[in-house]
C-alpha cells in the first residue's frame, strides 16, 4: 500500500476525491441547472460569501432576473437593492455589465472557448475556468483559493514553514493531475472538500478522503497544536470591521437602498447610528470612490444609486 501511494499519489488523490464526491457532494441549486447564466450568477455570488447566504439570494436573483436580457435591462438601483446582504456591491455591477455585453455583442449567449470567456468584462482566469467547466460542461483546470489550499497541503510543503511552490507552479500541478474526462465532478469535489473539510483554519483531517497522501495531514496528526502554534498562510490580522472602508461602503449603499437619495449630512447621521466613532474623512473618500466606480451617482449635493 505504501509503495502504491508513493508511486501513484496523484492518481490515488483523484480517485479518492471523486469517490468521496459521489457520496458526500453538496446539493446546491445551481448544480441542478444547465443554464450557463444561472451558474455564472452562483459563481459571482459565491466569491467571499458563505454558501448558506448565497442560496437564498440566488433564488431571489433568478426570480427577479431570470435571463441575461432581464438583467441587462434592469436599472442599476434595482440590481444593487437585490444584491443587499452579499457585500462587495461592485460584483453586482460587473455581473450586469457582463449581461449587457453578452446581449449586445454575443446575441445573449456565452462564448464557447476559454480564451473568449476571458475577454468578457469581470471574467478572470478562475471564473472563466468555472464557466467553462460548470456552465459549458467542457474540460480544463482552474484554481481558486480553496483549490490552491488543498493542492498546497496535499502535494507541497506544510503549515509550519509555509509553501515552497509558487502559484504558477501550483497551477501547472493542477493542470497535470486533473482528470480530463471528469473535470466537472473533480472541481466540484475540490470546492466541497475545501468548504467542508479542508478549511483554512480548522481542517478536519480525520474525515478527509485524501488524508493518506496529504503531507499536511500527517504533520497535524503528529502535532495537533501546529495550527495554533504557527500562523498559517491563511491566518492574517485584521483591523476591526467597523473601521474598514468596506464597512463604510456597505453602509452608504444600504442607506441609499432604503432612502433612494440623500446628502452627506443624511448619510453621516445614518452611519453615526451604527458607529459613532467613524472617520468622516475616510467616509468622504469612500463616497468619492463609489462615485468613480459608478456605484453611486452624484447630482449637486445629493447621492443616489
Amino acid at each position: 500500500m505504501w509503495y502504491y501511494l508513493c508511486m501513484n499519489k496523484e492518481k490515488y488523490f483523484v480517485e479518492k476525491l471523486l469517490q468521496w464526491y459521489q457520496l458526500h457532494g453538496r446539493s446546491l441549486p445551481w448544480r441542478d441547472t444547465t443554464d450557463t447564466y444561472h451558474i455564472v450568477v452562483s459563481e459571482v455570488m459565491s466569491q467571499q460569501t458563505q454558501v448558506a447566504r448565497v442560496i437564498e439570494k440566488y433564488h431571489e436573483w433568478i426570480e427577479a432576473f431570470p435571463t441575461l436580457e432581464s438583467l441587462a435591462e434592469a436599472s442599476q438601483a434595482d440590481v444593487l437593492i437585490l444584491w443587499k446582504g452579499l457585500g462587495y456591491n461592485s460584483r453586482a455591477l460587473r455581473l450586469q455589465q457582463l449581461a449587457k455585453v453578452l446581449v449586445k455583442d454575443y446575441e445573449g449567449k456565452f462564448p464557447q472557448t476559454y480564451d473568449e470567456l476571458l475577454k468578457l468584462p469581470g471574467i478572470g482566469p478562475y471564473t472563466a475556468g468555472a464557466v467553462y467547466v460548470f456552465g459549458l460542461k467542457k474540460s480544463t483546470s482552474f484554481v481558486d483559493t480553496n483549490i490552491k489550499r488543498i493542492l498546497h497541503r496535499v502535494f507541497d510543503s506544510h503549515e509550519l514553514f509555509g509553501w515552497t511552490r509558487t502559484d504558477k507552479e501550483i497551477a501547472v500541478l493542477a493542470k497535470e493531475i486533473y482528470p480530463k474526462q471528469h473535470a466537472y465532478n473533480y472541481h466540484q469535489a475540490l470546492m466541497d472538500l475545501g468548504a467542508t473539510i479542508c478549511q483554512a483554519r480548522k481542517p478536519n483531517c480525520e474525515h478527509c478522503p485524501v488524508q493518506e497522501v496529504c503531507i499536511t495531514a500527517k504533520e497535524i496528526k503528529a502535532n495537533p497544536m501546529i495550527l495554533k502554534e504557527k500562523r498559517t498562510p491563511y491566518t492574517t490580522s485584521r483591523e476591526p470591521f467597523k473601521e474598514t472602508r468596506r464597512f463604510l461602503r456597505g453602509k452608504v449603499v444600504d442607506y441609499l437602498r432604503e432612502h433612494t437619495r440623500g446628502d452627506l449630512e443624511d448619510i453621516c447621521h445614518y452611519i453615526n447610528g451604527y458607529y459613532p466613532d467613524y472617520d468622516k474623512e475616510k467616509l468622504i473618500s469612500v463616497m468619492s470612490d463609489l462615485v468613480k466606480e459608478g456605484i453611486l451617482n452624484q447630482r449637486s449635493d445629493e447621492y443616489l444609486l
